[in-house]
C-alpha cells in the first residue's frame, strides 16, 4: 500500500498486537513442555510469516516502531515465511515446489545410507530408517523432511534452530515492550497432554502407502507436508491458544486455505493423467467437493488481509476507518459471521486431515517399530 492517500487501518495494529501476545504465549508454553524439541520446529513457517509481515506492515503503520525491530531477522526468515504457503508459489508450479521437498527427502536418504559400506552395507541399508515422524495421539504433525524443507537446508538443524529461536523470541519480546503489551502466561503442559512420540521409519513406508502413495512420488511427498501442517494446527496450536483467540483463527485460516489450494493444484495436475487412480481421485473429491472448500477458494482477499495485516489500496476505502479486526474479517467473509467462519475452518481442517490420513492408510497405528524413547 504505497503511494496516494494513506487510509488509517487501526485494525491492522490490533491484529499485530494480538499476534505478538499469542506467539509469545506459544513460545513460552512450548519451552515449558517436556517435548519442546518436537513441538517447536513446526511453528517456524508461521512465526516467520508473523515476523516478516508484521515488520512490513509496521513500516507503514508506525515507522518509529518498525525501526526498533530487527530488520535483518525479517530478511533472514523470508525463505521460511514462504513455507507458510505450503506448496503454493506464485512463480513456480506445484509440481516444482513439491519436487523441492522430494529432493530434500532424497538427500536425507543418501545421508543415512551412504555410511553403510562393506560386506554388511546392503543389510544395514535395508534396515536403516531415513524419516522421523512426530505424532500427537498417533496423528503425524511433523516429519524430519518437512522440517528441513521449512528451514531450506538438510544439515543437523540443532545448530540453526536454537539461535533462530532466540532471535524470534527477542523480536516478540521487543514488540511486546514497544507496544506496551502485557507478557502472557504460558499454558500448562497438560494442555498438550496427549501422547507425543517420535518414530523412525523408512520413508517409503509413508510415501508409498495407501491410495495417495500411488501418486507420483514428489506429489505424495508434498501431500504429507499438507497433512503434517493440518495436524500441527489442529492438535498443537489449537491446544495452546484460547478458542476465541484471533491468532488461532488466523493460523487455522491460512493452513486451511493453502492446503485446499495445494490439493486442488495436485488434483488438476494429475486429473487428466494415468497417475491419478480412481481410488486416489475419490480422496480428492472427498476433500474438495463440498461447500466449505468452495467458500474458502473464493476468499483470497480475506487471506491476504490476514497474512499482510493491511487491506490493499483497491479495497481499503470499503472498510470503515474505525473498524475493528473482527468487523474487517466479516466484511470480507461475505454473508458469514466470524463465528460461522471459525466453525467452517474447524470442520474443513478436520475433514482434510481425516481424508489425507485415509489416503495414506494411517489408521490403527500403522508403524509398529522405530519408536524413539
Amino acid at each position: 500500500m504505497s503511494g496516494g492517500r494513506v487510509i488509517p487501518q487501526p485494525h491492522a495494529l490490533e491484529a499485530i498486537a494480538c499476534d505478538t501476545v499469542s506467539f509469545m504465549s506459544m513460545f513460552l508454553s512450548m519451552l515449558d513442555h517436556p517435548h519442546v524439541a518436537l513441538l517447536s520446529l513446526g511453528l517456524l513457517p508461521l512465526s516467520s510469516m508473523y515476523v516478516v509481515e508484521s515488520h512490513r506492515a509496521l513500516k507503514e503503520l508506525d515507522p518509529v516502531v518498525a525501526g526498533r525491530l530487527d530488520e535483518a531477522l525479517a530478511t533472514r526468515l523470508r525463505p521460511s515465511r514462504h513455507r507458510a504457503k505450503l506448496l503454493d508459489d506464485s512463480r513456480r508450479s506445484i509440481e516444482e515446489v513439491a519436487g523441492d521437498m522430494f529432493e530434500v527427502a532424497q538427500r536425507q536418504t543418501r545421508l543415512f545410507m551412504e555410511p553403510h559400506v562393506g560386506v554388511l552395507g546392503p543389510l544395514r541399508r535395508a534396515i536403516q530408517p531415513d524419516l522421523g515422524l512426530s505424532t500427537y495421539n498417533g496423528h503425524v504433525f511433523s516429519t524430519t523432511h518437512a522440517t528441513a524443507f521449512s528451514f531450506g537446508q538438510d544439515q543437523d538443524l540443532g545448530e540453526e534452530s536454537y539461535p533462530m529461536g532466540e532471535a524470534l523470541g527477542e523480536y516478540v519480546a521487543t514488540l511486546l515492550g514497544v507496544l506496551a503489551l502485557q507478557q502472557p502466561q504460558p499454558v500448562r503442559p497438560e494442555a498438550l497432554g496427549g501422547a507425543i512420540e517420535m518414530t523412525d521409519i523408512k520413508s517409503a513406508a509413508l510415501y508409498r502407502r495407501g491410495p495417495l502413495g500411488g501418486l507420483p512420488t514428489q506429489m505424495a511427498v508434498g501431500a504429507t507436508l499438507l497433512l503434517a501442517n493440518l495436524n500441527y494446527v489442529q492438535y498443537v496450536i489449537c491446544r495452546l491458544l484460547p478458542a476465541d483467540d484471533h491468532t488461532r483463527f488466523k493460523l487455522k485460516f491460512i493452513v486451511a486455505y493453502h492446503t485446499d489450494s495445494n490439493l486442488r493444484g495436485i488434483q488438476n495436475r494429475l486429473a487428466s493423467t494415468s497417475a491419478m487412480t480412481a481410488e486416489a481421485a475419490s480422496i480428492f473429491t472427498e476433500a474438495l467437493g463440498n461447500a466449505d472448500s468452495r467458500w474458502l477458494r473464493k476468499r483470497t482477499i480475506l487471506r491476504n488481509v490476514l497474512v499482510h495485516y493491511l487491506v490493499d489500496e483497491r479495497h481499503a476505502a470499503d472498510v470503515p476507518p474505525c473498524a475493528d479486526r473482527m468487523s474487517v474479517i466479516e466484511h470480507f467473509s461475505g454473508v458469514l459471521h466470524y463465528s460461522d467462519v471459525d466453525d467452517l475452518l474447524d470442520r474443513h481442517i478436520a475433514r482434510l486431515s481425516r481424508t489425507l490420513e485415509e489416503g495414506f492408510d494411517l489408521g490403527d497405528q500403522p508403524f509398529h517399530y522405530g519408536l524413539v524413547t
